[in-house]
C-alpha cells in the first residue's frame, strides 16, 4: 500500500504532467465553446424554449411550438424560423415514439414470419426474436419533450474522448518511463518487490488516474452544458435525448451518467494499458511515439472504415475506440453476428473489453518482471563502437546528435513518407455547383461590365421562372429532374452574382475562376491549412523537443556550459538547427501544396490583383494573387519558426525529453488537432 501511495504521489508531483492535464481541460472547454459558436442556432433560443415549456404537457408544448412557428414566419416571433422548425421536427419525433416501438415490433414479426428468414437457425431469425423481445421490455411509451443539446454536450463529446486518450498516453509515459529515464531501474529490479509487485502498483495508479480524469472531464462538460443550453430534468428517460431514441434500456439520464463514467473509466484504462505495454517493451522514445501513434490511427481508421452492419462489422465494434464510447452500446439495440449467433453488444463489447484488460495486464506484468538492465547493455554497445578521430565543426556534432544519437532521422523519414502521401492524394472535388461557377467565371472573365450585368439580370428572370415551375404539380418526371438540376446552376449563379457585387470597381479587380486560390488561402470550409499546420507542428515537436532536454536529462549541459564558449555556442547551434528544421518542414509541405493547387485548378488570374477574390475585395495592400500567396507562405513559415523556437525554449528548461515532448504536443499539436477534426465528428 505504501508503494502505491508513493507511486501516486510521484505521478502527481510532476509539474509538467499537471500542466498537461490542465491544458487538456482548457482544450476541452475551448472545444465546447467552439462547438456552441459553430452551432446553427443560439444557446439563448434553447434556454428560452426550455424555460417556456417547463411544466407544460406535450399537448401544450405542441400548441406553443405551432403558435411560434406562425409568428416566426411573419417576423413576429422570438425564435428564428430554422430553430422553431427544428424544434417542431424534434417534438413530432418525440410524439411518435409509441408508434416507433410498434413499428419495430411489426418489422421483427414480419422477419420471423417471412419464408426467406424462416429458418430458426439463421442469424436474421434469431436476431429478430431477440430485438423484438428487448424492445417489448421498454416501459416508456411516451417521452417528455426537452432540449437535448446540453445533455449531448456531456454524454456524447468526441473531443473529450480524444483528449482522454492523450492524457492516458501521458500518464503511461510518466509512470513507466521516468524510472528508466533517470536510470534507477537497475536499483528497483534488485529490490524484493521491484518487479511484478511494482508493476501492479503502477497499473493500479494508472487505473486511479483513469477514474480521476474521467470525473474531471465529466464535471467540466457538465458545467459547460448547464451554462450554455441547460441540462434539464435528470430523471427523464434516456430515450428523450436526441440520438438515444433507439435505446432499449429502462434508465434515466442520471443513471446513464453513472454507467457512462464506469464505461469510459474502463475504456481509458484499456488505452492506458496499451500505452504502458508499449513503454515497457520500447527502448527509445521514438518507438514509444511511433507505436502509440500507429495503434491509435489504425484503431480510429478501422472504426471509421467499417460500419457496424458490414461484413467486417466486428472490426468496428471490437475496437479500442468503441471501448471509450458508451453511446455505441446504449444508443440502440444491436446484436453482434458471432458465427451466426446474435450476441447483444451490451454483453459482447464489455466482455471483449474485460478479456483485453486481463491480457494486457498479464503481458505488462510478465514483461516488466523479466526485463534486464538495459542501461548496462546500452553502455556495453557504446563501448564496443569505434570512435572516429576526425574532428568536425560543432554544428556538425549538433546535427549528428539530433539526427543520429536521438534517432530523429527515422522520424524525418517517416514524416517525409506521410507528406508524400498527403501530396499524392490531393484531389479536386467533382462538385456540380463549382463546375457551373467555373463556367460563369470563365465565360465572363475580366472586369464587371454592363454586359455582365445584363447576363445577371437575364439569369435572375430565368431562375425566378425555375422556382415558379418547381411549385407546379403538373410537371413530368423529366421536367422536374431538369429543373432540380438547374438548382445547382442557380446556386453557382448566386455565388457569381455575390462576387460581382463585391469586386465591382475595386482596384482593377477582374473575374476569373478562383476556387483554387480560395482553397489555398483557407477561405471557406476547407481544412487544408489546418492539415498543413498539423504536419509541420508534429515534425517540429518530435525533433526539436529532445534537442536540449535530452542533454539535460543526462546532466551533460553542466559539462558543456562549464567550457569557455560552451553555453553560448551550444544554444546558438541549437537555435540554428531549430530554425533549419522548421523552414525545411514548411517548404516540404507548402511548396508542393501550392503546386498541386495550380496544376488542379489552373493558373488563371495569378497576376491579377488579390482584390479580385471576394474575400479580399476590401484588402488595402496593392498585391497580386501570386504576391499574396508568396507573402502567405513567408508569414506561415515565420509563425512556424517562432513556434519552433518556443518548443526549443521548452526543451531548454525541461530536464526530461518525455516531458518536453508531451508539453509541446499539448501546446502546439493538440489545439490544431481539435480544430482540424471538429468537436462532434472526430471518428
Amino acid at each position: 500500500m505504501r508503494v502505491l501511495f508513493y507511486e501516486l504521489k510521484k505521478l502527481t508531483g510532476y509539474k509538467s504532467f499537471l500542466f498537461i492535464i490542465l491544458a487538456s481541460l482548457v482544450l476541452g472547454v475551448y472545444s465546447n465553446i467552439r462547438s456552441v459558436h459553430e452551432a446553427p442556432y443560439k444557446p439563448s433560443e434553447y434556454r428560452m424554449l426550455s424555460k417556456e415549456t417547463d411544466g407544460m404537457s406535450n399537448d401544450e408544448i405542441g400548441a406553443y411550438i405551432s403558435e411560434n412557428i406562425e409568428k416566426s414566419l411573419n417576423d413576429e416571433g422570438v425564435y428564428s424560423v430554422g430553430f422553431i422548425l427544428s424544434a417542431s421536427d424534434r417534438f413530432n419525433e418525440i410524439q411518435g415514439y409509441s408508434n416507433y416501438l410498434d413499428d419495430i415490433d411489426e418489422r421483427c414479426r414480419s422477419i420471423v414470419g417471412f419464408s426467406l428468414f424462416g429458418s430458426k437457425n439463421s442469424f436474421s431469425y434469431k436476431n429478430a426474436l431477440k430485438t423484438r423481445e428487448a424492445y417489448r421490455k421498454v416501459r416508456t411509451r411516451e417521452l417528455p419533450f426537452a432540449v437535448s443539446e446540453g445533455s449531448k454536450l456531456v454524454l456524447v463529446n468526441e473531443t473529450t474522448d480524444i483528449l482522454l486518450i492523450f492524457v492516458m498516453f501521458a500518464a503511461a509515459v510518466f509512470i513507466f518511463t521516468k524510472d528508466k529515464e533517470i536510470g534507477i531501474n537497475g536499483l528497483l529490479y534488485s529490490c524484493p518487490k521491484g518487479r511484478t509487485s511494482l508493476c501492479r502498483k503502477k497499473l493500479a495508479v494508472l487505473f486511479c488516474f483513469s477514474v480521476l480524469i474521467n470525473l474531471l472531464f465529466f464535471f467540466v462538460n457538465l458545467v459547460n452544458g448547464m451554462i450554455t443550453y441547460g441540462i434539464g430534468d435528470l430523471s427523464r428517460p434516456l430515450q428523450s435525448v436526441e440520438g438515444f431514441m433507439e435505446c432499449s434500456f429502462n434508465i434515466n439520464l442520471l443513471q446513464y451518467s453513472a454507467v457512462m463514467l464506469l464505461y469510459k473509466t474502463l475504456g481509458c484504462f484499456i488505452w492506458g494499458c496499451v500505452f504502458s505495454f508499449i513503454c515497457i517493451i520500447s527502448t527509445a522514445s521514438i518507438s514509444i511515439y511511433g507505436l502509440s501513434a500507429l495503434i491509435s490511427v489504425t484503431e480510429i481508421y478501422l472504426s471509421r472504415k467499417f460500419a457496424y452492419n458490414s461484413d467486417k462489422g466486428l472490426l468496428h465494434d471490437i475496437n479500442l475506440v468503441t471501448f471509450i464510447k458508451p453511446e455505441s452500446v446504449f444508443s440502440s439495440y444491436r446484436n453482434l453476428n458471432i458465427s451466426g449467433n446474435p450476441i447483444y453488444i451490451g454483453i459482447g463489447i464489455p466482455a471483449a473489453a474485460a478479456v483485453l484488460i486481463i491480457v494486457l495486464v498479464t503481458l505488462c506484468l510478465m514483461l516488466y518482471s523479466r526485463l534486464g538492465c538495459r542501461e548496462y547493455r546500452h553502455i556495453g554497445t557504446i563501448l564496443g563502437n569505434r570512435a572516429s578521430h576526425t574532428v568536425h565543426s560543432r554544428m556538425f556534432y549538433t546535427l549528428k546528435k539530433s539526427l543520429v544519437l536521438q534517432k530523429n532521422m527515422y522520424v524525418i523519414l517517416v514524416w517525409v513518407v506521410i507528406v508524400v502521401i498527403f501530396h499524392t492524394s490531393f484531389t479536386k472535388p467533382a462538385e456540380i455547383v463549382d463546375l457551373h461557377y467555373k463556367n460563369y467565371t470563365t465565360d465572363y472573365k475580366g472586369e464587371v461590365t454592363a454586359e455582365v450585368d445584363e447576363i445577371i439580370r437575364n439569369d435572375s428572370i430565368y431562375f425566378d421562372d425555375v422556382r415558379q415551375k418547381l411549385l407546379s404539380p403538373k410537371l413530368s418526371d423529366d421536367e422536374r429532374r431538369f429543373l432540380q438540376n438547374e438548382q445547382f446552376r442557380m446556386e453557382a449563379y448566386a455565388m457569381f452574382t455575390q462576387r460581382c457585387e463585391a469586386i465591382r470597381n475595386k482596384n482593377g479587380a477582374e473575374l476569373f475562376y478562383d476556387t483554387g486560390y480560395k482553397r489555398a488561402f483557407g477561405i471557406g470550409k476547407t481544412k487544408d491549412h489546418l492539415i498543413i499546420t498539423f504536419l509541420v507542428m508534429i515534425l517540429c515537436v518530435l525533433v526539436i523537443s529532445p534537442l536540449i532536454s535530452f542533454d539535460n536529462s543526462m546532466n551533460m549541459t553542466s559539462v558543456i556550459f562549464s567550457t569557455a564558449s560552451g553555453k553560448k555556442s551550444y544554444l546558438k547551434h541549437g537555435i540554428i538547427v531549430t530554425v533549419t528544421l522548421s523552414v525545411f518542414a514548411s517548404i516540404a509541405v507548402m511548396v508542393p501544396y501550392f503546386f498541386n493547387i495550380l496544376s488542379k485548378y489552373g493558373t488563371q488570374g495569378i497576376t491579377l490583383p488579390v482584390q479580385s477574390l471576394e474575400h479580399f475585395a476590401d484588402f488595402t495592400m496593392p498585391l497580386n494573387v501570386w504576391q499574396y500567396a508568396l507573402g502567405l507562405f513567408l508569414v506561415r513559415t515565420t509563425v512556424f519558426t517562432l513556434c519552433s523556437l518556443a518548443m526549443c525554449l521548452v526543451s531548454k528548461h525541461s530536464k526530461s525529453r518525455f516531458s518536453a515532448t508531451l508539453i509541446n504536443v499539448t501546446v502546439f499539436v493538440m489545439p490544431v488537432l481539435i480544430m482540424m477534426v471538429g468537436s462532434r465528428n472526430i471518428y
